[in-house]
């Protein structure tokens, strides 16, 4: 089996499911960046590409320097309005792999619950499934 490699950290598999999805209409990653030095510093946004089970959510901030600062709350929290309100989404998770700690308090932080009966991608058997509720 080929799948999955780990390309700096990322899912191979997660990213050409992402990429073969890009068509979909509704499918928007949001760029945030920091004002002050005028610079991005990270990504959040809806995914749903073929075999995902429900409407996900992601996000990362691409440097450690960045981390704590707001960024990625103020981001995701836009991403799930923007999914409720202009989607039409109403049932949104984060697939998340167990080994990231502060990934899965980050998904607590922003309202979501771990849904251990949740479905998940055949490529992503081994994640925590945290749901977000409203």
């Amino acid at each position: 089996m080929l799948w999955p490699f780990k390309v700096n950290g990322l899912r191979l598999a997660h990213l050409v499911h992402y990429v073969r999805s890009l068509g979909r209409k509704w499918l928007r990653s949001f760029c945030f960046g920091d004002k002050t030095y005028g610079r991005a510093v990270g990504y959040a946004g809806p995914f749903r590409p073929e075999g995902f089970p429900e409407n996900e959510i992601g996000w990362t901030i691409w440097n450690e320097i960045d981390e704590g600062n707001g960024f990625a709350e103020e981001a995701t929290r836009s991403v799930l309005d923007y999914c409720r309100e202009d989607l039409g989404w109403t049932e949104i998770v984060s697939y998340i792999d167990p080994s990231l700690s502060r990934a899965v308090s980050f998904a607590v932080k922003m309202g979501a619950v771990l849904d251990a009966a949740a479905s998940k991608p055949a490529w992503e058997q081994d994640a925590l499934v945290y749901r977000y509720l409203k």
